[in-house]
């Protein structure tokens, strides 16, 4: 019994994890997106950019802090989205759907 509790718990604790991420990806992308529409009017060019490292550096501290210090790749180049997918050491794939 106490051992089928712990499987849930651990269950519990991934969900909640995987929804904090998520959430933070999804910031991630709007502050993409917001910084790639003042990159391409051509205009603004340094508040673009500013965006672009404020959604990286968002998203590399919500994975210190949820997974600790883990390696993360970017692979997969997505020319919608003008960034790459996201690839955590614990597997994990944050991508565009």
């Amino acid at each position: 019994m106490v051992e089928n509790q712990r499987k849930h718990e651990r269950i519990d604790t991934m969900t909640d994890r995987r929804l904090a991420l998520l959430f933070d990806w999804q910031l991630r992308l709007q502050l993409y997106a917001e910084g790639n529409k003042l990159l391409a009017k051509g205009l603004l060019r340094a508040e673009g950019r500013k965006l672009l490292a404020e959604g990286d550096l968002h998203w590399a501290n919500a994975v210190l802090q949820v997974c600790g210090n883990i390696t993360m790749g970017w692979e997969n180049w997505n020319v919608k989205h003008q960034s790459y997918e996201c690839h955590l050491g614990t597997g994990e794939v944050f991508g565009f759907e």
